[in-house]
């Protein structure tokens, strides 16, 4: 992983994310800081493959999938991708391991400038 590569893609993982649904009234709208951490534990666990497949699988995760493909190739339009897109740029060894983790490191990173969707909780 390279420092200076998570703080060159911060600035577009901000702007992916302000184009997402992830992102509504410069605020989060769902727990995605978890997921994304996650997803970065899967891959250091596992395999990148492996980990982009399973988050490709749910239509809730697969917006992340998009988020970093649109960090990775700066200027694409979130709405043409697929999180299929990503899987397949790796296979085709487009991106490597760091790439993804530098880029998911970036958005993690970028989540921290907007605002937490106040979760609905019962206190015991």
């Amino acid at each position: 992983m390279n420092k200076k590569n998570v703080n060159a893609y911060i600035t577009t993982a901000y702007d992916a994310l302000k184009d997402s649904s992830m992102v509504e009234n410069n605020k989060l709208t769902d727990n995605y800081k978890a997921q994304i951490s996650a997803f970065g534990a899967s891959i250091i666990m596992g395999n990148v493959k492996t980990a982009i497949a399973y988050f490709c699988k749910n239509k809730d995760k697969e917006v992340i999938m998009k988020v970093i493909y649109k960090t990775l190739k700066k200027g694409s339009d979130l709405k043409k991708i697929t999180g299929a897109d990503l899987f397949n740029d790796v296979v085709n060894e487009t991106y490597s391991k760091d790439d993804i983790l530098e880029a998911a490191i970036a958005i993690k990173l970028a989540m921290n400038l907007f605002e937490d969707v106040e979760q609905n909780r019962v206190d015991e």
